[in-house]
């Protein structure tokens, strides 16, 4: 992972799956913040779909997999999964734009994962990141 103070985006992963998949939604939501901060004329949000029955843990381990398959009956199917996307997708957000969005409504994000200051530091390492990666492609 990425260095620095945050105690969630910048520590270790240690369960290669859903900790990582837990790290990037953090990441997303803390993106989709920081780019209407800088550009508040586009639209832009983080979202939750809900469990839906993807295969997302597919690379977890064996005890992840069997939860999985026992508890993937109750799950979202993937049209339904969809609906908050196509929401924030299509819906004027106002207020709301950069916000963090579950079964189409929005939801206040906890205050101890997303700080102003890890933001601005994700945006930053995202940026010398796509930098290095354009500069490349350049060669």
């Amino acid at each position: 992972m990425l260095e620095g103070d945050s105690p969630v985006l910048f520590k270790p992963v240690h369960n290669p799956g859903f900790e990582q998949y837990a790290v990037s939604n953090i990441a997303r939501v803390m993106f989709a913040r920081e780019l209407i901060k800088r550009y508040p004329s586009l639209t832009s949000a983080s979202l939750h779909p809900g469990t839906v029955n993807t295969q997302v843990y597919r690379s977890s381990g064996v005890l992840y997999r069997c939860i999985a398959s026992i508890l993937s009956h109750w799950w979202k199917e993937p049209e339904e999964g969809a609906r908050t996307t196509v929401y924030c997708a299509t819906a004027k957000l106002g207020e709301e734009n950069g916000g963090y969005f579950v079964n189409s409504e929005f939801r206040a994000v906890n205050k101890k994962q997303v700080s102003d200051e890890t933001q601005v530091m994700l945006w930053d390492v995202s940026m010398e990141i796509i930098q290095k990666f354009l500069m490349s492609s350049e060669e």
